[in-house]
């Protein structure tokens, strides 16, 4: 993994710099800075209600196996809903779906690599800055046609670029592995302050979905370099409302008066609510990726806000241990399946048929 990240920020490097130094040369300061971006945020479009049904449905089932590598394989015929749905528009189906084609292999998928590919091309008319660092994945992977060794790292400075918070966040990790190889000096001050500035932008208050990991990595930054109470509250909540439950313990510290540093004043059913958020998110991994917290400041808001009344259970929580949404009607599957040239059994591309000649044109 080390080898790896020197190579990647290595590519990464030069794809921001030119004409990068000789390798005796000493890196000047201003090499750093043309790395940085112009902090934006990808817009998520409206999930279509229709394909949104066939979506949850699938979700539900999904999630419900995921526990278990043995029960995964009763995923199978559930895999029709998210091919139908994200085909139709839906980018949560999408993103789902490649995340299963590309990371279980305890489902058995024909051509997962073909599909994941294709799924890719649609999702780049929706959520480009989420492609490329698909894009970028697959690459690693050896997925889809030739490429260059820089294209990975080009892939991943574009989907930072393009407001993806995940990729900032990635890109934070590598400037950092890659200071703490440097001597004690200004060359390294400046790699360490641009991967904070990356963690930052991870969580910025702009995104709908922060990075999880970027978000508690700036708040333990804020918290032991800083002594800012103010960031380090902030940044934990957003690595919580992006779905990672360290934001949810740092703030349980945070409030129960265990962080002396940051002298908050207690609070302890602030840190009780917390604990009940930290106990579920990370003892249920069933619920990943999907699983954000958008609606943590409805639960526990940072001070000054009052705390509002809460029945002690999340969003995802809710959703996985109600009841089984409603199975689709085939008509809807079927009206959806036809309109993208799919079969309504699979989801997957009808034989000959214009709209299928292609796994990376099989929608209109």
């Amino acid at each position: 993994m080390q080898k790896f990240l020197i190579a990647l920020f290595a590519i990464l490097l030069a794809a921001c710099t030119p004409n990068p130094p000789a390798k005796e040369e000493r890196m000047s300061t201003d090499k750093w800075e043309k790395m940085d971006i112009v902090l934006t945020t990808e817009t998520y479009p409206p999930l279509p209600e229709e394909a949104d049904t066939l979506y949850r449905y699938a979700l539900w089932h999904d999630i419900n196996t995921r526990r278990k590598p043995s029960t995964r394989h009763k995923l199978l015929p559930y895999l029709r809903y998210y091919r139908i749905a994200a085909a139709n528009g839906h980018w949560q189906a999408n993103k789902t779906l490649q995340h299963i084609l590309m990371y279980n292999e305890d489902v058995d998928i024909p051509g997962r690599r073909d599909e994941g590919v294709a799924l890719n091309e649609l999702l780049a008319q929706q959520l480009p800055a989420t492609a490329d660092l698909w894009w970028s994945t697959y690459i690693l992977f050896g997925y889809g046609p030739k490429h260059d060794k820089g294209d990975a790292a080009a892939y991943l400075r574009r989907a930072a670029d393009r407001g993806n918070p995940e990729a900032m966040y990635m890109i934070a990790e590598l400037l950092s592995d890659q200071a703490v190889r440097l001597p004690e000096g200004e060359e390294r001050r400046k790699l360490l302050d641009l991967s904070d500035k990356f963690y930052r932008y991870s969580a910025d208050k702009i995104h709908r979905f922060p990075s999880g990991k970027g978000g508690e990595q700036a708040s333990i930054t804020a918290t032991v370099i800083q002594h800012n109470a103010e960031d380090a509250m902030f940044y934990a909540q957003q690595s919580l409302r992006g779905g990672a439950y360290q934001g949810a313990v740092s703030l349980r510290l945070i409030f129960g008066g265990i962080e002396k540093e940051l002298a908050v004043k207690p609070d302890q059913e602030r840190a009780r609510r917390y604990k009940i958020i930290d106990r579920y998110l990370s003892t249920t991994f069933e619920v990943y990726p999907e699983a954000t917290v958008e609606e943590i400041d409805d639960i526990v808001p940072l001070p000054p806000a009052p705390l509002p009344a809460w029945d002690g259970k999340l969003n995802i929580q809710r959703f996985v241990e109600g009841e089984e949404p409603p199975k689709p009607a085939e008509e809807l599957v079927e009206k959806l399946a036809a309109a993208k040239g799919l079969d309504p059994a699979t989801g997957l591309p009808l034989p000959k048929k214009e709209t299928a000649r292609r796994w990376w044109n099989w929608w209109d």
